[in-house]
């Protein structure tokens, strides 16, 4: 596997100027084999509150159990999305969510690997919602 830029999305509508807040993190992820791959498990974790977010399969808008899912054909573009942070349709203030997320964790469980991504405090900032 193969994985790129990480997003934070948010879930909150704001007036012009307003801060928007963090409501999920996700990665977009790629099947860089030849081979079909089978994601057993994937989640985040926040490093310093240590909160373990499960993580879902997103594609074309619609959300996906990790479990439900076949095997990940060759080339196969996916994105692995967190559960809600914070008040669901609320989510983080972002200050918020850097005090309790200041470093965020992909760990990601596939065809017997493990494999864990860790993003810093910089990265976090540099993809958080702008008014």
């Amino acid at each position: 596997m193969q994985w790129s830029r990480l997003y934070i999305n948010s879930a909150a509508v704001s007036q012009p100027g307003a801060v928007l807040n963090v409501s999920t993190v996700g990665i977009m992820g790629t099947n860089v084999s030849d081979a079909e791959v089978r994601l057993d498990e994937a989640y985040f974790l926040c490093g310093i509150d240590e909160r373990r977010l499960n993580a879902q399969i997103g594609r074309g808008g619609a959300r996906y159990k990790i479990r439900d899912v076949g095997p990940l054909p060759p080339g196969a573009l996916f994105f692995v999305v967190s559960d809600p942070l914070g008040p669901v349709d609320a989510g983080l203030n972002p200050s918020e969510f850097l005090k309790t997320c200041a470093m965020v964790s992909l760990v990601a469980k596939y065809n017997g690997t493990t494999q864990q991504i860790d993003f810093d405090r910089q990265t976090l900032e540099s993809v958080l919602p702008k008014p």
